[in-house]
């Protein structure tokens, strides 16, 4: 009999469904044993941290060593600062912050320094991987993998990567906690609002194998195009509200709060290399709403507890499901006076991956990757011509110092941003697929087949994907069906 964990454990008080999820978890741990491992789905806003934080409380009440990985300091900080709120004192591995409990049974440890650093003859009987979505990384899974009988737990909101890389060399179960719906039927977070183009158009798009070519539709969503003035529908739609705009590089980021404080809001530009304490200084502001808006590009996506923010806009495209439902989660937690966030999409991007609160069940397995996406970016080094791996900085060859890139702005489209719901978006998608001719039928299917499901598909409007699905499983049928009846 696996033991039940206590609802509340060192006198914090636990939400009904984090008391459930904690047991949930425990119980697969124990089950899978030593080396298992389990993944914990939970949207932004959740409490993942408590949970984990609970978790590793009762390992340590076990007798275990339990090690915690985050990718940023300022994630250690947070963990860090939740771990003491529950009277636990973690050993903290991060490069620039001090370690006051060295060689403590809980350490919370910084990804790029753990993978550097021998912790031996310490070693931990459990991990945690906080936003576990970057997990499948080369540093992570070597580093994960340098305890192979410790059991692992990975913990993210979304659980999917660009690059179509599965989960399940690392994890055996996925657990799912409450959805974003329940959690806002719950009153733990806000409903929101999303604002976005009109449309894309599908019209023209070729065809391969009766599927629209992934290259082709990557370019018409992910156009450096954007709808709207980001300052205007600002004022249009969330005037007063504090928020977070998302841009498409830093240059662009600095632009945009600079036309946000020359119309008269409050704002701020904050990027990677913004010092620890001007950042600390910045997001406080923003918090008291001293400082109306915050732009950046990337470094709140992941691990920014503002509750107050009311108002969030992506002035950039996504081909990332998950990079965008980080940012949206970003405006959803709750906070006093607070009903609804604001979000305005300036690049279409919910008209591909779905609004803020679709719920979805994440699986543990990869997709294929887009065959059209290059391997590898390369360059051609300026002083010796060598081609080398884009993201180095240096020339392995000559040492010549990569060039500094001055990224364009997106291209900015006169147009209002209109309300979309999820009837909307259905409805457009509908529209969008009678918008494609009859696509002509793949070597593999029955012309005849094709062309009916294929008439059907653009006379009602369903998915693309529909014809090929129904074609399939009417030939599996047939198939199935002639052999049987060759065996009478």
């Amino acid at each position: 009999m696996i033991p039940t964990a206590p609802p509340t454990i060192y006198s914090v008080r636990l939400r009904d469904y984090q008391a459930s999820d904690i047991n949930r978890i425990d119980q697969a741990l124990a089950r899978l044993g030593a080396g298992g491992g389990v993944g914990y789905a939970l949207p932004t806003g959740g409490g993942k941290t408590i949970i984990y934080a609970q978790l590793a409380a009762l390992a340590l009440e076990r007798g275990r060593r339990v090690l915690i990985l985050e990718h940023r300091r300022e994630l250690v900080r947070q963990t860090v600062a939740k771990l003491e709120a529950i009277g636990l004192s973690p050993a903290i591995i991060a490069a620039g912050i001090a370690n006051p409990n060295e060689g403590a049974a809980l350490a919370v440890g910084m990804i790029q320094t753990i993978h550097r650093r021998d912790l031996s003859p310490w070693s931990p009987d459990l991990v945690i991987v906080d936003e576990a979505h970057r997990a499948k990384a080369r540093t992570w899974c070597e580093t994960i993998r340098r305890w192979p009988m410790a059991s692992r737990l990975l913990v993210s909101a979304t659980f999917e990567r660009l690059d179509g890389r599965g989960f399940d060399d690392l994890v055996a179960e996925l657990i799912h906690g409450p959805c974003v719906n329940e959690l806002i039927a719950k009153g733990w977070l806000v409903a929101s609002d999303t604002y976005s183009i009109p449309g894309v158009d599908l019209r023209g798009l070729r065809t391969r194998a009766g599927e629209f070519e992934a290259g082709e539709m990557a370019a018409r969503f992910d156009r450096a195009e954007l709808v709207g003035s980001v300052v205007g529908e600002y004022r249009r739609l969330a005037w007063g509200k504090t928020g977070i705009v998302f841009a498409s590089s830093v240059a662009h980021s600095k632009r945009i709060a600079a036309s946000f404080c020359a119309d008269g809001v409050a704002a701020e530009h904050l990027d990677g290399t913004t010092p620890s304490a001007e950042r600390a200084a910045i997001l406080d502001r923003l918090a008291r709403g001293t400082t109306r808006i915050v732009s950046s590009v990337a470094v709140l996506t992941e691990g920014f507890d503002c509750p107050s923010i009311g108002y969030i806009a992506l002035a950039r495209c996504t081909a990332s499901r998950v990079l965008w439902l980080q940012c949206c989660g970003r405006g959803l937690r709750s906070a006093p006076g607070k009903s609804l966030c604001i979000i305005v999409d300036h690049g279409g991007n919910a008209l591909r991956h779905g609004l803020a609160d679709t719920s979805i069940r994440w699986t543990l397995e990869g997709r294929p990757r887009n065959a059209s996406a290059p391997a590898l970016a390369l360059r051609t080094c300026a002083e010796c011509f060598a081609v080398l791996a884009a993201a180095l900085a240096r020339c392995p060859r000559c040492g010549a110092a990569r060039p500094p890139v001055d990224r364009a702005d997106p291209r900015l489209v006169a147009g209002r941003l209109v309300r979309v719901t999820k009837a909307d978006i259905e409805r457009r998608r509908r529209d969008e697929s009678r918008q494609v001719d009859e696509r002509p039928p793949p070597s593999w299917a029955d012309p005849a087949t094709w062309q009916r499901v294929e008439a059907k598909r653009k006379r009602e409007g369903y998915k693309l994907g529909y014809t090929a699905g129904v074609v399939r499983a009417i030939m599996r049928r047939r198939r199935i069906w002639s052999t049987w009846n060759s065996t009478r």
